[in-house]
């Protein structure tokens, strides 16, 4: 079947996979679709998890390896490069095929997990973190990729519901395990707790996943790859991400350095879709995808949806530690209110999307109740009840679950087969970067916001400022009884500056939304994926060329 896709002029037309309705891909059987399935929900579990579980050992860790002033790098590390890469996964599992392509990105996650179990320096800490994210950024993206590959379109609903639910709750799960384990053991059991589900993971696929390899030498399939292309955009997005992470914090928004982090990051995003329209033989993300509606109104909405979601993990249980007195175990588990919300209407959700073969609707309904909660999160305070909390938290995360596979769904709908892994893992990407810009952003508003009202707080009731030097705001409880009541009063002045502009972007994806196009699910199996220069592939699974 020839592409429907517009190719731009001077573009050469990817070489990449393409369909031949005429040969059916080995399909899997119950079992073997079962045992895949499972495998693939281990590894995104433990990629997933590894990206928060350090949060409540990040103190202990940099104290013992003589790095607190580096003590952000441990945690925002990770994230840099899990993101930085997401987009890699789906062209190198297009030239590797899917199994190869997840065995390598598996073994950067192991390698970089046993690095940072055996760290004796930030400097090596931080290191081994950059590469651990490179293969869990890439497993995420990847799981996605292979879900596409053996199962229909309509039936991805209810496994990429499962997938991303599992997603979400190791999220949850990773600041409570790491201080548990910090509690009771070695911070570097963190580290290597979960290595042996990676190793069942590996056995799993290897042994029961079937998906055709693609054929050629590998000097040629390595000439394929977009080794420009990849550079820029790594090195554009690692600026921008860079910039977002110091702005504020480290440095001022206004400094030297993130201001030349900012530009030259947006220049090179600009030059890296110029690689890919111009240069670009088998582009990382091909330009002409953004001719696909759905793709792009999806994307946006993946990225509102990651904005509010990174944002709320951060700041929502910083709410309940100023306002509440909660200390960090207890401000972890007021995050389940909105995981657990998120985890069963992404499972709803995805069961209706199979049952129906319909995904706009649940878009609509999901860009709509994530505005009305993040809305709703504004006007919480000091006096607000505990239910009156907890029925925001779950519309919102209501909102979040339908959006997050149903996103993933319309776009993998809407793209040629030859283009579902690198849709697919344009999605994981733009969510990603929604969620560190959401932080980045609503950081600045709450250190810049809070400074303002404290100062308003403090002349309005005729006390100096000179009082603010002896303030301790990263611990309000020790902050004296009646100087408190205006830090907190204060602080959720500011915090709602954070849900305002969450509302905003929220409201910005109900606007995508009315955009989404009419796809219908359809029911078959995706056919065999050959080269669209009409080779052949070899019609064997990934795990029996493994074994040979």
């Amino acid at each position: 079947m020839e592409s429907d896709h517009i190719v731009e002029k001077g573009q050469v037309a990817p070489e990449s996979l393409n369909v031949d309705a005429g040969s059916p891909v080995e399909h899997h059987t119950p079992k073997q679709l079962g045992l895949v399935f499972v495998g693939l929900a281990l590894a995104i579990f433990v990629a997933s998890i590894n990206g928060t579980i350090v949060a409540t050992a990040l103190p202990v860790i940099a104290n013992d390896l003589n790095g607190l002033s580096s003590l952000a790098w441990i945690g925002t590390s990770y994230l840099l490069t899990s993101t930085a890469f997401q987009p890699l996964s789906g062209v190198l599992s297009d030239i590797f095929g899917r199994l190869y392509t997840f065995l390598g990105f598996i073994a950067f996650f192991v390698l970089g997990s046993v690095l940072c179990g055996a760290a004796n320096g930030i400097g090596m800490m931080i290191g081994a973190r950059l590469i651990q994210g490179v293969g869990g950024g890439g497993l995420i993206s990847l799981c996605m990729i292979i879900i596409a590959d053996i199962v229909s379109i309509r039936d991805q609903g209810k496994y990429q519901g499962i997938i991303g639910a599992t997603s979400a709750l190791a999220m949850v799960i990773g600041p409570l395990a790491g201080g548990g384990i910090v509690d009771h053991t070695s911070w570097r059991l963190i580290f290597y707790v979960f290595l042996p589900v990676m190793g069942f993971s590996c056995v799993v696929l290897i042994m029961y996943l079937r998906i055709p390899i693609p054929q050629g030498a590998l000097s040629s399939k390595v000439k394929k790859i977009d080794f420009l292309g990849a550079l820029v955009l790594c090195a554009s997005t690692s600026m921008i991400l860079l910039a977002l992470s110091w702005g504020g914090s480290q440095y001022s928004w206004s400094s030297p350095t993130v201001l030349c982090l900012l530009i030259f990051g947006f220049l090179l995003l600009g030059g890296f879709v110029l690689v890919e329209a111009k240069f670009a033989t088998l582009p990382i993300l091909p330009v002409y995808l953004f001719r696909i509606r759905n793709f792009w109104t999806s994307n946006a909405i993946a990225f509102v949806a990651g904005f509010f979601m990174y944002g709320a993990i951060y700041f929502v249980p910083l709410y309940y530690r100023n306002v509440h007195g909660y200390d960090a175990t207890a401000g972890g588990l007021s995050l389940l209110p909105l995981m657990l919300s998120l985890v069963f209407a992404s499972m709803i959700g995805g069961g209706l999307t199979s049952r129906f073969g319909v995904v706009r609707p649940f878009i609509w309904i999901g860009t709509v109740l994530l505005a009305v909660g993040s809305g709703l999160l504004s006007t919480l305070n000091e006096s607000s009840p505990r239910g009156v909390e907890i029925i925001v938290l779950v519309v919102a995360g209501l909102g979040l679950g339908l959006i997050i596979q149903s996103a993933q769904i319309a776009v993998q709908a809407s793209v040629e087969t030859k283009d579902m892994a690198t849709g697919t893992a344009a999605v994981s990407f733009f969510r990603n970067f929604g969620g560190v810009l959401g932080v980045g952003i609503s950081a600045t508003i709450l250190q810049d916001r809070w400074s303002n009202f404290l100062i308003q707080q403090f002349n309005t009731n005729g006390i100096p400022l000179s009082a603010l030097a002896s303030l301790d705001l990263s611990d309000v409880s020790t902050i004296s009884p009646d100087l408190r009541v205006l830090v907190i009063r204060a602080f959720i002045m500011a915090m709602n500056y954070i849900w305002y502009i969450s509302c905003a972007a929220s409201c910005i994806g109900v606007f995508f939304a009315l955009f989404i196009k009419y796809v219908e699910l359809s029911k078959a199996v995706p056919a065999e994926i050959v080269p669209s220069t009409g080779s052949q592939v070899e019609v064997v699974s990934e795990a029996s060329s493994a074994k040979t």
